[in-house]
């Protein structure tokens, strides 16, 4: 939990933080929908050079990248060991009773790997993004309420500020000797519990001065917002879409859609 930073702002200039946040939250939506919709290696093969390129233009250590989706990559790892064993097909090898099939090996890999290049996307949006430019970008960008953006932002900010509130919480109970990593499943349950409940009304005290503030500043989520500098499409931005159109036609041509 530690490194759970999805959301926070990494200050930079590289080319990616420059970029309309409009753009940016298109290309996050565009790129989600390619990863998911891809059928064969090459779109997938397309996907990872996209990733690869947004990357390089964050200018974003390997490290910090490794750190914030090894979470979500072993998640999905485990998960894809369903289809792995499950799915029907020509038969690759076998590992005792359990048989890994080319259909299932495929579709191990292509699940994996889809929520892996989302999840380094949306790690690289959110943190070359100000919290507030994302907010203004998805009420300009979409036709959603100005209500259920602030609420999206808010618990997109809220995920670091948790982590670290469990970090505080876990070394407390730690100091109090409560034991995290006992063999018995029901005192390594009852550590759980015993952070859980804190992290939740922490949570709730926090949220609850978040909705004060948001009052004494008489925030009202129904008038339109303004802004001291009106987002506006650069050179960067226009070259942006063009890439992102070329991408989306050759997906398609790739997946076979046309």
């Amino acid at each position: 939990m530690k490194d759970i930073t999805l959301g926070q702002f990494h200050s930079g200039n590289s080319i990616l933080h420059r970029l309309d946040v409009r753009f940016k939250l298109y290309f996050l939506l565009v790129f989600s929908l390619c990863a998911f919709l891809t059928h064969t290696w090459a779109g997938l093969i397309l996907c990872a050079v996209v990733g690869i390129a947004a990357f390089l233009l964050s200018q974003f250590p390997l490290k910090r990248i490794w750190r914030q989706i090894r979470g979500v990559f072993f998640l999905f790892a485990f998960f894809s060991l369903i289809p792995l064993f499950a799915t029907k097909g020509h038969t690759l090898f076998r590992l005792g009773f359990l048989v890994v099939t080319q259909e299932g090996f495929k579709t191990a890999v292509f699940l994996v790997v889809r929520f892996t290049f989302i999840a380094v996307i949306a790690v690289l949006v959110t943190g070359t993004t100000l919290p507030s430019d994302i907010l203004d970008g998805l009420t300009e960008a979409f036709p959603i309420s100005n209500e259920f953006a602030m609420t999206l932002v808010l618990a997109l900010t809220f995920l670091p500020i948790l982590g670290e509130e469990l970090n505080r919480i876990r070394t407390a109970q730690a100091a109090r000797g409560v034991d995290f990593y006992d063999d018995d499943f029901l005192t390594r349950m009852k550590s759980i519990a015993d952070l859980i409940a804190p992290l939740f009304l922490a949570a709730v005290n926090r949220s609850g001065r978040i909705a004060e503030a948001l009052d004494i500043r008489c925030y009202d989520s129904k008038t339109k917002r303004s802004r001291l500098m009106p987002l506006k499409y650069q050179k960067y931005d226009y070259f942006g879409c063009g890439c992102l159109l070329v991408f989306t036609v050759g997906f398609i041509f790739l997946n076979g859609m046309i």
